[in-house]
């Protein structure tokens, strides 16, 4: 309830302004305990206020360098999956040779064997070309030197290519069909041959994605632990405590209520004083 100037005496007046004072405070305590904000305008603090808006403003641009780090780092990690596909796939071909690598098979079985040969490779190449993230091609270069900006630092980072070329597969990887020659045991031989250096290749290739995974996790850390920091700051200059502001609320309450009180029992002497002032004149003028 709004507090209207009135007529009276000096004290009456005091109490009056008293108590404007008194509500206006508890308007703003109130105002504290709803949005739990000690600033809650400039007037109110206007350096901690200019404070607060530029750690705020901090933590917006930190914020998005830190999605521009999550996205790279889900690219990391559809390589990394595809990377381990292949692996598999790998391990599948030298399995495949070693056993071709028998007497005991005949050309049937080989020509089963070949013919699954070539479809893991296939395979293989759709599992390179279908490693992508928002377009952009992953095992095949398309990612070199990428610059990843997370507002407290920048970051480059490349996924080496992992193309079948790459990895020494080339289309002449074959082996027999026929019985187990001389001839034969070669080629097997020289298949398994090409398999462990592709397995080999593609581990260093796996490390290297690793190593950078390794980077682009740190960076994410400690861009967060900035913001929460930032937004710590922010907080202690800006922010209230839930138990202060309600306090402060209650205090305010209290001092609004006394205000009144004492701005009523002005008016009752000003009243009284009034009354008193009436009979004595009645009296005078009776005489």
């Amino acid at each position: 309830m709004a507090i209207r100037s009135t007529n009276f005496d000096a004290a009456s007046l005091a109490s009056l302004r008293h108590a404007k004072r008194v509500q206006i405070n508890a308007a703003h305590a109130q105002t504290q305990m709803k949005t739990g904000k000690r600033i809650t305008s400039v007037k109110d603090d206007a350096s901690g206020s200019a404070i607060a808006a530029t750690l705020k403003s901090r933590n917006v641009g930190a914020s998005e360098g830190e999605r521009n780090l999550r996205e790279a780092a889900a690219a990391l990690g559809i390589a990394e999956s595809a990377m381990n596909i292949l692996a598999d796939k790998l391990n599948n071909l030298k399995a495949l040779g070693i056993r071709a690598y028998t007497a005991l098979k005949v050309t049937t079985n080989r020509t089963l064997i070949k013919v699954e040969i070539s479809r893991i490779k296939e395979s293989m190449k759709d599992t390179i070309d279908t490693a992508e993230y928002n377009g952009r091609k992953l095992l095949t270069g398309g990612i070199n030197n990428a610059a990843v900006d997370y507002g407290i630092d920048k970051i480059t980072f490349s996924i080496q290519n992992c193309a079948i070329t790459q990895l020494g597969i080339t289309n002449a990887l074959n082996i027999t069909d026929g019985n187990l020659s001389a001839i034969h045991v070669r080629r097997i031989s020289a298949f398994v041959s090409i398999i462990n250096t592709a397995i080999t290749r593609l581990s260093t290739l796996r490390g290297n994605l690793g190593a950078t995974q390794v980077l682009v996790d740190s960076a994410i850390e400690s861009t967060q632990a900035n913001i929460d920091k930032t937004e710590e700051a922010r907080s202690t200059i800006e922010d209230i405590d839930s138990l202060e502001a309600q306090v402060n609320a209650t205090t305010a309450q209290s001092q609004m209520n006394l205000a009144l009180q004492a701005f009523l029992l002005s008016m009752q002497d000003n009243f009284k004083n009034a009354s008193t002032g009436m009979q004595t004149m009645q009296l005078l003028m009776q005489s």
